[in-house]
């Protein structure tokens, strides 16, 4: 389980946030609010690229906070997905397990076991010029999946699709958090995403969160 226990962080000159919450595996919610509210903030203080001041971020009831980014239970996928457009499918995923871009055979054999996970069979050799939007958001969503951390953070991860490719990478991302029991915390400006995703709803107003 994730707990976020009054977790303060303040930006020079800027407002002081303050975020406590639970999550628990097997378990999406959705954080709303509205442009510096603190949403990514908080992505970024889970994801160790940013300290707070003061409280806590547990995992498994163990304090996170002293490890590394790349030592914590958790992979996150951002609203520009970042995809090497000279690298094919294939090499973009395993770079979420060798950021040299040199996998061995057992790396490249997990990159292609999680294409075909989240639907995509046999993408492996194809660039992402080749892509739709949806087909894009997907091979970002699996460089994360690779990792086979507990916990996924989703920073906007519809912004860019269209009605009816929300509704699919939605439908995914629940199949997944059930299948692999994550915690999965998506972070989003658009309310509608918490119904697609049949999730928990928290609003994040004024640097502070209230259900």
């Amino acid at each position: 389980m994730l707990a976020v226990e009054d977790l303060r962080f303040g930006y020079p000159d800027g407002p002081e946030f303050v975020f406590s919450l639970a999550l628990e595996r097997g378990e999406i919610v959705t954080l709303s609010g509205p442009s510096g509210s603190g949403k990514s903030t908080l992505v970024d203080l889970i994801c160790g690229f940013l300290q707070p001041l003061c409280g806590d971020i547990l995992w498994a009831g163990r304090s996170i906070l002293p490890l590394a980014p790349a030592n914590r239970p958790v992979s996150a996928l951002f609203q520009t997905g970042d995809l090497f457009d000279h690298l094919d499918v294939e090499m973009n995923i395993v770079l979420g397990l060798d950021p040299r871009g040199r996998p061995n055979p057992a790396q490249r054999a997990r990159a292609r076991a999680v294409l075909e996970e989240i639907g995509l069979p046999g993408f492996e050799r194809r660039l992402p010029g080749q892509l739709s939007g949806g087909q894009r958001q997907r091979v970002a969503l699996a460089r994360a999946l690779v990792r086979d951390k507990p916990l996924m953070l989703l920073d906007e991860p519809f912004s860019a699709l269209d009605t009816d490719r929300r509704g699919e990478m939605a439908d995914l991302v629940r199949r997944l958090t059930r299948d692999r029991r994550l915690a999965t915390l998506v972070v989003s400006h658009d309310p509608a995403d918490a119904g697609r995703l049949g999730s928990r709803a928290i609003a994040l107003r004024d640097g502070r969160i209230g259900a």
